[in-house]
């Protein structure tokens, strides 16, 4: 899989810098996609975020299609600070 690099460990970054080089990855690769939207789990302070997206491809028989997938960003860190760490995991179908 082509994320399976990017979204191994824990990350402590502010930014989501896997998050982005996973859409950087799809662009880089000329995959046709559209982030949906994101948003963080509920909570103060939030456990996570999950981001959504969409992957259009012409399938073996010349048909569009389109994949439905999420990446979420579950916080590893402090009870005070869940998303001080974090992992990320891909999931599409």
């Amino acid at each position: 899989m082509l994320v399976n690099p990017i979204t191994r460990g824990f990350f402590t970054d502010s930014f989501w810098e896997p998050v982005q080089k996973i859409w950087n990855t799809f662009s880089g690769l000329g995959i046709d996609w559209r982030l949906g939207g994101s948003k963080y789990d509920s909570g103060n302070p939030s456990t996570g975020k999950t981001w959504e997206f969409e992957i259009n491809f012409v399938n073996n028989v010349g048909k569009v299609q389109k994949l439905y997938g999420r990446v979420r960003a579950a916080g590893a860190g402090t009870i005070e600070d869940p998303l001080s760490r974090y992992d990320v995991t891909m999931t599409v179908g």
